[in-house]
């Protein structure tokens, strides 16, 4: 299910808020990139009140493809960001937002309760070592994301639940932390039992070809 979060994700008003992990209320524009420039936040929204709910979607850059050697976090509740998952710095820039590059990433957990809108991290989520993750855009309007988990664990683990997430980009130096924001949960049909010594890639589809605009006749 795509959860309340990826609502306000696709919404065009720059006052929403995301829940991340922790369970915190943060500023859509002060997380997403490409949000129309540094010195929207310094327009007097009283000489321009259109800018209160002005369109501030943008042009995050949410592509990468990585491997194990620059993706070792696995831990949901840890501080996940662009730096720590791709180890490469975007800019000099990196805490203005039209400068911010975010992505898609995939976390896996062991709960069942069953998926609720509301929801903002995964049950129980499993700390796994990564082989590859991925996120690609697809010219059929499609965003695919995927992670190669292995389970390193000395003991089997049972992957009931699926979360996707947004990172952001952050300094080299690892001062901005940033918890993920989750937008996505699925609870499995059939639970994933991972041997010890065993991987498993999971695969997050987003279809944004259905999206339909419709006219009124208000």
């Amino acid at each position: 299910m795509l959860l309340d979060n990826f609502k306000k994700l696709i919404s065009f008003y720059r006052s929403t808020n995301f829940v991340n992990t922790k369970g915190n209320s943060v500023g859509k524009i002060s997380y997403l990139g490409g949000q129309t420039g540094q010195n929207y936040n310094n327009h007097n929204t009283t000489s321009n009140p259109i800018l209160n709910n002005h369109c501030v979607i943008g042009v995050s850059s949410f592509n990468y493809d990585i491997t194990t050697g620059s993706n070792p976090y696995t831990d949901e509740q840890a501080s996940y960001n662009w730096y720590n998952i791709t180890n490469n710095t975007v800019s000099n820039y990196y805490d203005i937002s039209p400068y911010r590059y975010n992505g898609f990433i995939i976390f896996v957990g062991s709960g069942d309760t069953p998926v609720q809108s509301s929801d903002y991290k995964l049950e129980n989520a499993l700390v796994l070592d990564v082989l590859s993750a991925s996120c690609i855009h697809k010219e059929d309007e499609t965003t695919v994301v995927t992670r190669t988990f292995q389970n390193n664990t000395g003991e089997d683990v049972i992957i009931k639940e699926v979360g996707l997430y947004i990172f952001k980009s952050v300094a080299s130096s690892n001062v901005y932390n940033s918890y993920p924001v989750m937008v996505g949960r699925k609870v499995l049909k059939i639970p994933i039992n991972l041997a010890d010594g065993e991987s498993y890639t999971f695969t997050y589809k987003i279809d944004m070809s259905k999206i339909l605009f419709e006219e009124t006749d208000d």
